[in-house]
């Protein structure tokens, strides 16, 4: 597998991800089974749930999250409150993801030296109003800038100022409306970021810019709800475009220019069918499936040097996608969960690259797997604070470190809720 195809991949699991950006510890160990069932991670698929878990504040500690370039991040934390705000509820959301990463754009593809702008987490605020609707808004900024001289020591003097320039930024706006079976939410982003150097004649100079431009809309509607069963009915759309340009300016010893751009964006819709079966008090089983979930994903590259053009495009159908989750409370204390993901996937990949003459290169993949996850975990209640875990698979595997195991921890996951 090559290199844009590995990063593709990657990059498409997260955004196939529906509620990736809304997990919490308790949606991962019943499986993900997002929107189907009420849980405080809603507020960011539809803003105005908010009015359901107002006076909370809640942490979360992710598992490692490995990035592009070699770089790695040990621990991902967000933190985020709800509190009333005369008739109205106020939400802040800290270190939240966004799902842009910039260095892969203005460094992997476009080939430039550029690297450490960071619009990969936002802060994020939310407004409830007395009417059941919902206001968000996010926004992270970055930039950077250097200037130095450079030395000669034949002349002893600084021959050429050297400068560069680099900034990020990304803004969301988000809206939601609700009823007591019914939920919306929609969310615009847009994404940019620059970056640029400057030296004297004799080298390069080099610009790169990536723009990007995404809409999410979220909806579901209770189908019923009574004491001992559930059903509702999700959907969820998602479509983003962008794309990226690098210019390479070679003054000396002769003018030339040439640019490299791309075009990239993909698509998500899926859509299902929910049950939470309660066979008693604090006891849900709960079950989703989703008949289909498509996505798309296409990239163009153009170079004006070579003359050259390349294309991909990438489609996943999961057909279908089940989840199965057990929920039920072993002591006032302490809740057991236990849940798992099935899915089934048509993936196929195209590939066409065009220099310029008559020769067209051509290549097309196509399989159909499925795959399965499957995760336990533990909540405790101390008074007004609860603590949602996700057991480390390798703990369950290997047994924990003092007996001769291998885990690095009891947990990969966190969540830490005080309701006041």
């Amino acid at each position: 597998m090559n290199r844009r195809t590995s990063m593709l991949l990657l990059t498409a699991l997260v955004f196939l991800a529906g509620g990736l950006f809304a997990t919490d510890s308790r949606m991962t160990a019943l499986g993900y089974p997002y929107g189907f069932i009420r849980d405080n991670s809603d507020v960011t698929l539809y803003p105005a749930t908010i009015f359901q878990y107002n006076r909370s504040v809640r942490g979360e500690l992710y598992a490692p999250t490995y990035y592009y370039a070699n770089k790695t991040q040990s621990y991902d934390w967000t933190l985020n409150a709800h509190m009333p705000l005369k008739k109205n509820i106020f939400g802040v959301y800290l270190n939240f993801p966004t799902g842009v990463d910039v260095d892969y754009y203005l460094y992997y593809d476009l080939g430039t030296k550029y690297t450490g702008l960071d619009i990969s987490k936002k802060i994020q605020f939310y407004l409830g109003l007395a009417d059941n609707l919902a206001l968000g808004f996010g926004m992270a900024i970055d930039s950077e800038k250097t200037k130095a001289s450079e030395w000669d020591s034949v002349n002893e003097e600084y021959v050429y100022e050297y400068e560069e320039k680099m900034s990020a930024s990304y803004f969301e706006l988000s809206a939601g409306m609700s009823t007591d079976l019914m939920d919306l939410g929609l969310a615009l982003y847009l994404a940019g970021a620059g970056a640029e150097n400057d030296a004297d004649i004799n080298y390069l100079i080099n610009e790169a810019a990536f723009s990007q431009f995404g809409a999410k809309l979220a909806g579901r509607y209770f189908l019923l709800e009574e004491s001992t069963l559930d059903m509702a009915a999700a959907a969820n759309l998602k479509f983003r475009t962008g794309s990226s340009e690098a210019s390479y300016d070679f003054p000396n010893p002769v003018k030339a220019k040439y640019t490299f751009t791309e075009k990239h964006s993909d698509f998500l819709f899926d859509a299902g069918v929910g049950a939470n079966y309660k066979p008693g008090p604090n006891h849900n089983i709960i079950f989703t499936v989703k008949p289909i979930r498509f996505a798309t994903e296409a990239w163009k590259d153009s170079d004006s040097e070579t003359d050259y053009t390349e294309t991909w495009n990438y489609s996943w159908i999961f057909v279908p996608e089940y989840t199965l989750g057990l929920e039920s409370q072993i002591a006032k204390w302490l809740t057991g969960r236990v849940g798992a993901i099935q899915q089934y996937v048509f993936y196929k990949r195209t590939y066409e690259a065009d220099t310029g003459s008559k020769d067209v290169e051509t290549d097309e993949f196509a399989q159909y797997r499925s795959s399965f996850d499957m995760n336990l975990g533990l909540a405790f209640k101390f008074g007004k604070f609860t603590v949602d875990t996700v057991l480390s698979k390798s703990l369950l595997h290997d047994g924990p470190d003092f007996i001769g195991g291998q885990t690095n921890g009891l947990a990969t996951q966190v969540s830490v809720n005080f309701a006041f």
